[in-house]
């Protein structure tokens, strides 16, 4: 979806690679909504490199909470 020569710039960095953010709350029967960062990595118009990351303690502890 990004140009090749697409860049970045924010507050905190730039950037002149095709990766791409997104934010969203993942909702699970388990625990309420947890804030979740997943990160592609583009490579030739596909995505090659998919890393997500989240707080697993609400998750782990189920209904406990």
């Amino acid at each position: 979806m990004l140009a090749d020569d697409a860049t970045f710039r924010g507050p905190l960095g730039q950037r002149r690679y095709a990766d791409v953010l997104t934010w969203f709350d993942l909702h699970t029967s388990e625990a309420p909504p947890c804030p979740t960062v997943n990160w592609s990595h583009v490579e030739h118009g596909k995505i090659k490199t998919i890393r997500a990351t989240f707080d697993p303690r609400p998750l782990l502890a189920g209904d406990n909470q």
